[in-house]
């Protein structure tokens, strides 16, 4: 059954709404898993350089000493994977609520995002990341 969002028709197959949801539910808590350890290992970089400076190494030799541009880029990436694996579980979301029944305006105002967008994630084909 073709249903409507925003006054333009869409169809899309949802061979098992569950599975996608699963899925994407577990992309987000690898996000989430990776981000923490990027998490403890800066922390543990930062007693580790808190500890060197209080010893009385001069900031140039810890710098060179611990991979801060590593340990940066590391984290970087876990964030940016973390923001992509969010946005993939709220379409996935948006799109199962739709077909679901549930009016466009309540979804908008339960996830504060705009109707518009809630249009585009649905009438998007074939679902993106």
């Amino acid at each position: 059954m073709a249903r409507s969002v925003g006054g333009t028709p869409y169809t899309h197959a949802v061979p098992d709404r569950l599975s996608t949801i699963t899925e994407a539910l577990a992309r987000v808590a690898t996000a989430n898993l990776a981000l923490r350890r990027c998490l403890e290992e800066n922390q543990t970089l930062l007693d580790e350089a808190a500890d060197l400076l209080d010893s009385g190494t001069g900031l140039a030799v810890v710098l060179l000493r611990l991979p801060v541009l590593e340990l940066e880029s590391a984290s970087n990436d876990a964030v940016t994977e973390l923001f992509h694996a969010r946005k993939y579980l709220r379409k996935v979301v948006v799109r199962a609520a739709v077909d679901d029944g549930m009016p466009v305006q309540q979804l908008a105002t339960l996830l504060e995002i705009s109707p518009s967008l809630i249009a585009s994630y649905v009438l998007e084909q074939p679902l993106g990341t």
